[in-house]
């Protein structure tokens, strides 16, 4: 078996590598730089901060990154590959993007100061307002690029983090765009700042805390359900039990007016009987009223003559047994009148 054979000279040298490009010595330099790598000058400012831009310097640099659709990419590119939020370029790439974004925003849209304590409705509002601004196709890509302008200056400054950078993914997490709705633009523009590798390991810190979160708001839930059951049952005992009431409550009403009717009944009997009784009575004071005044007086009268001369027995006795008969007649009356 015969051994390979080695290669054969060219006879021509070897081509030099051409040394390596030293890198960007300025944000400008490097912002402006085609070649540049983003990922190599993060790393090496990281190392070696640069000094931050004068107010004229950095006013310059916000107007010409602006104004350069290349420049505004690397701005871009340079933001996603920044590990945290905590380093003097993180902090500086965040205040040209934020000035960036309030330049390009019409006047009449109030976008919020980026601030840890800024409420998250004021940025989605905002954040809203810019991309239902009606603009020409050529322009939508810009306008989408000053809204992950605003949207990365916020992360970088603590305008989105903790529990709303985890209720932001939650509530934007299922949402899809829908041709230009900016509701849609808005899911899609902050899905894609926050996911990066800075952001990811924050979120995925409060994902967990937030699956604990709602792991005991499943057992409140739980324990809620429990008690609306054992309440229903008792508020359907009560329910019934008022039933009962209720209709013990009836038949007593019923009861009550009953004998209300009979106490009617017989109070005006009772009055009846009562002016019957009075009439009576004066019948009665009427007749012997008149008894007395009448017969019985005239009894008396012929009784007190037997006194004269000569005496007269025989007309004592007849007037004695008339006044008998009488009183026997009287009797019989009030007898048979009971």
């Amino acid at each position: 078996m015969n051994p390979t054979p080695p290669p054969k000279p060219t006879g021509l040298p070897g081509k030099p590598k051409p040394p390596p490009r030293p890198p960007p010595a300025s944000l400008r330099e490097f912002l402006f730089t085609a070649d540049a790598p983003a990922k190599r000058f993060i790393a090496q400012v990281l190392r070696s901060p640069l000094p931050r831009p004068d107010a004229v310097a950095m006013e310059a640099l916000v107007r010409d990154v602006g104004n350069s659709p290349a420049a505004s990419t690397k701005l871009a590119k340079a933001i996603a590959e920044l590990p945290s939020r905590g380093s003097q370029i993180a902090q500086l790439l965040a205040d040209i993007a934020e000035q960036i974004s309030r330049a390009k925003t019409s006047v009449t849209i109030p976008i919020p100061a980026l601030t840890p304590t800024t409420p998250l409705e004021e940025l989605r509002r905002a954040v809203a307002a810019m991309g239902s601004v009606p603009q020409e196709e050529s322009e939508r890509a810009k306008r989408k690029q000053w809204v992950h302008f605003l949207l990365a200056a916020a992360w970088l400054k603590g305008a989105v983090t903790g529990p709303a950078l985890a209720d932001v993914l939650v509530a934007l997490g299922n949402m899809k765009p829908k041709g230009e709705d900016p509701e849609g633009a808005l899911a899609v523009l902050l899905v894609r700042n926050l996911n990066k590798s800075g952001p990811r390991a924050e979120a995925l810190a409060v994902y967990l805390l937030q699956q604990a979160r709602l792991s005991v708001a499943l057992q409140d839930r739980q324990a809620l359900a429990d008690t609306n059951r054992r309440l229903q049952a008792e508020l359907d005992g009560l329910k019934a039990k008022i039933g009962e009431l209720e209709t013990q409550c009836a038949n007593t009403s019923a009861t009550v007016r009953e004998r209300d009717a009979q106490i009617g009944q017989l109070t005006r009997d009772l009055a009846d009987q009562q002016a019957v009784a009075r009439q009576s009575r004066r019948a009665l004071r009427a007749r012997f009223n008149g008894l007395l005044q009448g017969e019985v007086s005239n009894l008396l009268r012929d009784a007190q003559a037997a006194a004269m001369q000569p005496v007269r027995p025989h007309i004592i006795t007849d007037r004695l047994e008339s006044l008998a008969n009488i009183i026997k007649k009287e009797t019989l009356w009030l007898e048979s009148s009971e």
